[in-house]
């Protein structure tokens, strides 16, 4: 006899229901079975030994089955229709190893189907039957959290859509790059984000992501691509067009700070020699004039020729090594 936490009407179905379970009760099965909870978890019933039966894997189709046509009333009769459209949803299945199919004649499937989303639309139509002004609840809030926390998410070449173009319309891609444009236009947000990126970085995990990518990319020469659509964001304008106030008074204090060891200052040196030895290209020479025109720099008059000149042209041609002064002697 099955207690039921509520009053179950009597009908062809209930007493299919009560006969499958008693025979269940009642014999042993060797071989692939699927235990069943004689009154489910949704209507409150516990995970013990005596709610369970053993069935097959058609026996518990049909067990399902029976408990969506019983019609429970209320909220009852929405959970078993949920509970049957998992079979409807997934009748191929594949537990410890073993294949198994649930199969469904036409009729059934298309009575179910009708029935079923009659129901949903009655549980959830509200605005045209979206989500539009609805929210969760703080206690479903938290059941899907730790629902979420259990699931096992993989990432990178184990995970199932890795290397797969996401099918995205124009419009939909449109506006998730606006909701992205919007989210880091957001003072609190960008400072929320790199709090939280520092915090990471900081720890065991991020550290060694962060020596990992070092390892991984020395020596590896970046994509002209990339350079050139990076240079092309900077090329023609000044700092101040580049970077904020407080960004360009961060770099000078850094600068301010800056220390080179003497391997590090030689090499400098000899980098800059290097690159001045190499032969300038007209276009060079042109972007050159033309981006010094209208500078004005600090001129010296040189004292042994007379010629002025500007500071760096002096530092290296004239004073004590002007021609003039060594002709002198």
């Amino acid at each position: 006899m099955i207690v039921w936490p509520i009053e179950v009407a009597e009908s062809k179905y209930s007493r299919w229901y009560n006969a499958l379970i008693t025979k269940a009760q009642n014999r042993t099965i060797d071989g692939y079975v699927e235990k069943h909870h004689v009154v489910p978890r949704s209507f409150g019933g516990k995970n013990i030994k005596e709610n369970l039966v053993n069935l097959t894997a058609r026996e518990h189709y049909i067990a399902h089955a029976l408990l969506w046509k019983m019609k429970f009333p209320g909220v009852y009769g929405s959970k078993m229709a949920f509970a049957f459209n998992t079979f409807i949803n997934k009748m191929t299945t594949e537990v410890r190893g073993v294949h198994h199919t649930y199969s469904i004649s036409s009729r059934v499937y298309e009575n179910f189907r009708k029935k079923y989303s009659s129901l949903l639309k009655e549980k959830y139509a509200k605005e045209g039957g979206t989500w539009v002004g609805r929210k969760h609840t703080e206690e479903s809030k938290r059941k899907i959290g730790e629902k979420s926390k259990l699931k096992e998410f993989k990432r990178g070449p184990e995970n199932p859509n890795w290397g797969k173009k996401q099918n995205v319309s124009p419009e939909g891609r449109a506006k998730r790059l606006e909701k992205i444009n919007a989210n880091w236009a957001d003072s609190e947000f960008r400072k929320r984000m790199s709090e939280k990126r520092k915090a990471y970085f900081a720890t065991p995990a991020g550290i060694a992501q962060r020596k990992a990518h070092s390892e991984r990319v020395k020596g590896i020469p970046r994509d002209p691509v990339i350079i050139e659509k990076t240079a092309s964001k900077k090329r023609g304008k000044k700092a101040h067009e580049i970077f904020s106030p407080q960004a360009l008074l961060n770099i000078a204090e850094g600068r301010k700070h800056r220390v080179y060891t003497p391997e590090g200052r030689a090499k400098l040196v000899e980098t800059a020699r290097q690159n001045g030895k190499k032969s300038k290209s007209e276009e060079w020479k042109r972007k050159m004039s033309e981006r010094m025109k209208g500078i004005k720099r600090q001129t010296i008059a040189c004292e042994h020729c007379g010629k002025e000149c500007v500071l760096s042209n002096y530092n290296r041609w004239h004073g004590n090594k002007c021609k003039q002064k060594i002709d002198q002697k």
